[in-house]
């Protein structure tokens, strides 16, 4: 199982909008600090909606800031790895401070991952660099679509996107979908 923490999303907006997304690629468990909120039956993803000051052990964690820009205070194993949607300078300080993996997934031409085109069924999202996923499989740079996102906006898309990516669970299942 893999695990996203999402600090700085005090209202839940950031997971709400992605927990849908997530639940098309396999069961997700969503915690916060107060305990679990869902079964945790074969679950490839937990999404844990943590405070600045939260501590984590288990081996993997992805981090995805939330909109609200924080002082943030984590404490991660140094295989964490931080999902940027945005220039958002706390963010990249603090993966900096920890040496950590920072993966930027934006509309900017030097992200990682950025969108081609997006229109109100699919999109094409860039995969402009290879990518070691947190299984330790290489992706190769590439354009690939996702379907089924909604009505989120393209920022929690390409993030969500990113973290499926880290997770080993794209373009692998849109292939599969494409095929069946």
């Amino acid at each position: 199982m893999f695990h996203l923490l999402l600090p700085c999303d005090p209202q839940g907006r950031l997971t709400h909008s992605l927990l849908p997304f997530f639940s098309q690629f396999g069961p997700v468990m969503t915690l916060t600090e107060r305990g679990l909120r869902a079964p945790e039956e074969d679950c490839f993803l937990s999404l844990w909606r943590c405070g600045p000051f939260a501590r984590l052990s288990a081996p993997h964690p992805v981090i995805l800031f939330g909109p609200e820009p924080s002082f943030c205070q984590l404490s991660v194993p140094q295989d964490a790895v931080v999902v940027l949607g945005r220039d958002h300078p706390q963010a990249r300080a603090f993966a900096a401070a920890h040496r950590l993996r920072l993966m930027d997934c934006s509309a900017s031409p030097q992200a990682s991952l950025t969108l081609s085109s997006l229109e109100q069924e699919r999109a094409v999202l860039a995969l402009q660099r290879s990518l070691v996923t947190l299984g330790g499989e290489t992706v190769e740079p590439q354009e690939f679509f996702v379907e089924g996102f909604g009505a989120m906006n393209p920022e929690d898309l390409l993030c969500g996107c990113g973290v499926l990516l880290l997770c080993g669970k794209l373009p692998f299942a849109c292939e599969k979908q494409k095929k069946g």
